[in-house]
């Protein structure tokens, strides 16, 4: 499993572990963007300070969050 840190890119955790994209709109509704076609222009730059501030999740809940879903897959 990857250590995930506030400096991690979304785009490398969408590359190895594809199914983020669809689980983790179930947590946050304001990851649906995820599933948009803008989606793949931001997700090249965001990493998870910046997921953290558009979703209103703190970056280590956010983390804790991620961690879960990886490891339940």
């Amino acid at each position: 499993m990857v250590e995930i840190t506030p400096d991690t890119k979304l785009m490398d955790l969408i590359k190895k572990y594809p199914f983020l994209k669809d689980e983790l709109p179930k947590t946050n509704t304001k990851f649906k963007m995820l599933k948009t076609p803008m989606a793949k222009v931001m997700m090249r730059k965001a990493d998870i300070s910046d997921m953290s501030k558009r979703s209103g999740i703190s970056v280590d809940e956010l983390i804790l969050i991620l961690d879960k879903i990886i490891e339940s897959h």
